[in-house]
């Protein structure tokens, strides 16, 4: 759709400039859209639009991943995270298959070999979670061999399904570490606090 195709554009063009990698992503959002329209009715009309997309598409991994660094969710690291996760993924896959076929290429595994290599990768995730992603392997590519170049290849930037609920998954499991992280950090400081306050209490008066 024209809205992940233009999310894309946005971190690509936000990538490469030294400038641009520094700011916030909510500033040079700003500055992105200031560009073309310049603070106009337009730009308040299109951002509108924009932003009413991206909340309709929000199933989308892309849409989801945007909108959550936007909001100061999560921190923009987690865009390369997730592009680099897929990279990595495709590698390790490529391998298996030229293993399997003795050294050759076949650009395809048996949908066995193909949940074991991946599996593989990711021994955290829960059975609901692999049974969710070999649902989404079934629904993109039902016969027994799994061309998995297919998989890594968006059609107008979006991705199949098993690529998408991967994704989602990656976007989950980070959201879930942040709130564990944060929740641990509020329990320190209410710890002290409290330990501060008890000192203070307990402190002869002078």
């Amino acid at each position: 759709s024209y809205v992940v195709q233009w999310i894309e554009e946005f971190w690509d063009t936000k990538a490469s400039g030294v400038k641009s990698r520094l700011l916030p992503v909510d500033e040079y959002f700003d500055n992105y859209l200031t560009l073309p329209y310049g603070r106009t009715r337009s730009r308040i009309e299109w951002v509108y639009n924009l932003m009413f997309g991206i909340k309709r598409y929000n199933y989308d991994a892309d849409c989801q991943t945007f909108l959550t660094i936007l909001n100061g969710e999560l921190p923009e690291v987690v865009y390369y995270a997730q592009k680099k996760l897929i990279k990595r993924l495709q590698q390790v896959i490529e391998k298996a298959d030229k293993e399997n076929h003795g050294g050759r290429v076949w650009n395809t595994l048996s949908r066995t070999e193909f949940c074991e290599t991946v599996e593989a990768q990711f021994k955290l995730k829960t059975e609901d979670e692999k049974k969710a992603l070999r649902r989404a392997l079934t629904q993109d590519q039902p016969l027994p061999d799994i061309r998995y170049r297919e998989l890594f290849q968006p059609v107008d930037g979006i991705y199949g399904k098993y690529m998408e609920t991967l994704r989602e998954q990656f976007i989950q499991e980070i959201q879930e570490a942040y709130e564990r992280v944060e929740s641990s950090i509020r329990k320190v400081a209410m710890e002290e606090a409290i330990a501060q306050q008890s000192i203070r209490t307990m402190r002869p008066e002078q």
